[in-house]
């Protein structure tokens, strides 16, 4: 990535930036006189002009950046937005997160004040999560944000400042922000060869279980280097940092109601391919959803019954035990009990309606190991067996302080598998999408039935790529470099 900062003179931001080929400082009248940059999808402005008003030379250089096609802050819509006030009907939002904020200072600031945000940051880290927020919604690399206070505090505008006339601490803070904003080395590059695309992959830091384990992550990293893909390792911080990266892999456990949704939907919104697509994640996360979808399309899965209020006596007095009761949305066999007389079931039920007016039940079928089939665009490119921990019913069994546990497992090539395991998995993950999918599949003595589809499977060191090593991280690396290559060119 190319990074171009456009100045009105070369010594207003009050800091030294030397040039290098990933970093270009000039002034607006380079900028707007200069050459289209090759591989336009590779270069991101940062527009610190004096002035950003409608025609000046700052909003020129927003507008002909975007019609370069390069990626830059702020855009010309940002620009007329703050002008024109056009935000008034999203200050609640940051409204919400400056109060709650403002609870951690011992002492409040007086009814009216002023925050000065620099690339997301704030001088106080107590108003981090706010100035985070504002920069999301007008990535603007220096903004003023006007407080005041009625029954509560509130954000009454919010302008784009002038760089130039800043006072030497808070050009030091300005240096401090956009060093921490790029994270790009400040001397002349040494490296040869500059990616060709870059990659974000979401992680969840000292996460428990993830997706996949540290050294997988090193693969994947390695890979790209070699498929000459930049690779970042962002966390849920660096949401606003999101439109930078020409694609998003998600490598934290997925959840609707978590911020692993959000960026699905920010990165589709910014036009970047993305696995798992934010429609993926609505689809597998629920289990009635499933089962719903792969019964409409013809596909065996586990008998499947919802259960709510209405039917549950009935349900009680009439079911085959021992039966698996539900949570739609559970992960990890979290919210997944086993239920073996009616009046457990009820009492089961009557707990798990707390969390959900609808719950699934399936009837209760044993195995030694339930399969993996992991589903790339259509096409299966690895098979494990998960079999159960041991003296346990379950692929996984969490304990009282939510560690999990999770039973052996091995792995085979797709092609040594039963055609139709394979076949079943694919048409499967093709009811869902083209993303990354894990197919779970009970063999039973009448067929091969589905358990659940799982968007964001586990990639993990030692146990997916057992039988593909290297070529595993590849395969999905090439996934991703020929979808950039149609969106991106």
């Amino acid at each position: 990535m190319k990074t171009i900062v456009v100045v009105d003179k070369l010594t207003d931001i009050g800091f030294t930036i030397e040039n290098s080929e990933r970093l270009v400082v000039m002034t607006a009248k380079e900028f707007l006189s200069g050459p289209v940059v090759k591989s336009p999808h590779r270069v991101k402005v940062i527009n610190c002009c004096r002035s950003l008003k409608y025609l000046s030379t700052g909003y020129y250089c927003s507008l002909l950046a975007e019609s370069r096609h390069y990626k830059v802050i702020p855009t010309a819509k940002t620009v007329m937005d703050l002008a024109q006030q056009r935000y008034l009907s999203q200050l609640s939002d940051l409204d919400d997160t400056l109060n709650k904020c403002l609870k951690r200072f011992d002492t409040l600031p007086s009814t009216t004040f002023e925050v000065l945000i620099f690339f997301g940051q704030s001088d106080s880290d107590l108003l981090s999560d706010f100035a985070e927020d504002v920069f999301d919604m007008f990535r603007c690399p220096a903004l003023l944000v006007e407080i005041r206070k009625d029954t509560e505090f509130h954000v009454h505008k919010i302008s784009p400042v002038n760089v130039r006339t800043l006072s030497a601490s808070e050009k030091l803070f300005l240096s401090k922000a956009f060093f921490n904003y790029t994270k790009k080395p400040w001397r002349q590059s040494t490296e040869d060869r500059i990616p060709k695309f870059s990659l974000a992959i979401l992680i969840k830091e000292n996460d428990s279980n993830p997706p996949s384990n540290a050294r997988a992550l090193k693969k994947f990293e390695s890979m790209a280097e070699k498929l000459n893909i930049e690779v970042d390792f962002i966390t849920r911080k660096d949401y606003h940092r999101l439109s930078e990266y020409d694609a998003l892999f998600i490598r934290e456990t997925t959840l609707l109601t978590n911020h692993t949704y959000r960026f699905a939907l920010k990165a589709e919104y910014e036009g970047m391919p993305v696995l798992d697509e934010s429609s993926s994640i609505l689809r597998c996360t629920n289990k009635i959803y499933i089962h719903e979808l792969l019964g409409n399309n013809g596909i065996p899965t586990i008998p499947t019954t919802i259960v709510s209020d209405a039917n549950l006596d009935h349900l009680c007095s009439t079911s085959q035990f021992p039966v698996v009761v539900k949570i739609p949305d559970s992960n990890f066999s979290k919210g997944v009990h086993k239920a073996h007389t009616g009046d457990e079931l009820k009492a089961l039920c009557t707990t798990l309606f707390e969390h959900s007016d609808l719950l699934v039940v399936q009837p209760f079928v044993p195995t030694e190991f339930d399969w993996r089939v992991g589903v790339l665009g259509g096409k299966a490119i690895f098979v494990c067996r998960y079999f159960m921990v041991k003296n346990h019913w379950q692929i996984y069994k969490s304990d009282t302080k939510g560690k999990v546990d999770s039973g052996d497992a091995d792995c085979f090539a797709v092609a040594d598998c039963d055609p139709t395991l394979i076949s079943l998995a694919e048409n499967a993950a093709k009811c869902i999408g083209n993303g990354l999918f894990g197919i779970d599949i009970k063999q039973t003595d009448t067929g091969y039935l589905i358990v659940e589809i799982n968007d964001n499977p586990n990639i993990d060191y030692g146990v997916e790529d057992v039988v593909l090593k290297d070529e595993l991280y590849r395969i999905i690396l090439l996934d991703f470099q020929r979808r950039m290559e149609e969106k991106w060119g």
